[in-house]
């Protein structure tokens, strides 16, 4: 694992011992060069995972998810749908 994947696994850690027990995952965007976050935040919602916004979601149940590819968008909101994943709406 490289770059921004291993950042936000430093930044989110376990979302579940943090302080947002009850997120559904990490929304975040790296830096230009792919190395870092730049910014994120912890998601609680269906509804905050917007692709327009963020490029990146990291689920708890910890997977990555590339927000800016069309196909990996529709699977995570495919598993949500389906009630694959923990979440409010």
């Amino acid at each position: 694992m490289t770059g921004h994947k291993k950042d936000a696994l430093s930044v989110c850690g376990s979302i579940y011992r943090w302080n947002a027990p009850h997120a559904i995952g990490y929304l975040y965007n790296p830096t230009r060069d792919g190395r870092e976050v730049a910014e994120g935040m912890y998601c609680d919602r269906v509804r905050e995972i917007d692709p327009t916004q963020w490029d990146w979601f990291y689920s708890k149940a910890g997977t990555f998810y590339d927000l800016r590819k069309p196909q990996s968008f529709k699977t995570l909101m495919n598993k949500f749908e389906r009630g694959g994943m923990y979440a409010r709406v």
